[in-house]
């Protein structure tokens, strides 16, 4: 695993998809060292190199593993959009659960003074078939979507969530 330090606010202007997967957590250390990054949008986890749609995780970093720690970060201008149009989940796809958080989808290991501040969101939307009998499950939080690890001195300011499931007919 391995251990990133920020040595400098990071205004980013753009956009990249979700760090890591479910498959593959983040195991290592990321130390924010007090700094920002600023103005990013991330996306859900697309198709992978086979076609074949990744279990849609979205966050800074999908998922972060029982030994993985993220630290002293600040992100502010924020966005997670995990839309259903971003990661190329059918409508009548296997997937049932979703998992958005503003820093990760999954956490299993520690978060420990981190914040998201200024103009942040999170957006998330599925749907549905009404003749489905698949139900759909959406864990969104503001820190983490599913926490089953430790999360301490963090803090949310300006943050709005959007979250939205639905059925459909044809």
């Amino acid at each position: 695993s391995a251990h990133y330090r920020l040595i400098a606010d990071i205004d980013v202007n753009g956009a990249l998809y979700t760090i890591g997967s479910e498959e593959e957590p983040f195991t290592g250390s990321f130390n924010g060292s007090g700094y920002t990054i600023e103005r990013l949008t991330v996306y859900s986890l697309p198709e992978d190199e086979n076609n074949v749609t990744r279990t849609p995780i979205s966050g800074l970093f999908a998922c972060l593993g029982e030994d993985g720690e993220i630290k002293n970060l600040t992100l502010k201008d924020y966005t997670v959009s995990a839309l259903e149009d971003d990661d190329g989940v059918g409508l009548e796809s296997d997937q049932t659960s979703f998992y958005v958080g503003g820093l990760v989808g999954i956490n299993e290991g520690t978060i420990i003074d981190c914040s998201i501040v200024g103009d942040s969101s999170i957006e998330f939307t599925r749907s549905k078939s009404k003749d489905s009998n698949r139900s759909l499950s959406a864990f969104v939080g503001g820190i983490a979507g599913e926490n089953s690890g430790v999360i301490g001195y963090c803090s949310i300011d300006g943050l709005a969530i959007s979250a939205d499931t639905s059925s459909f007919e044809f």
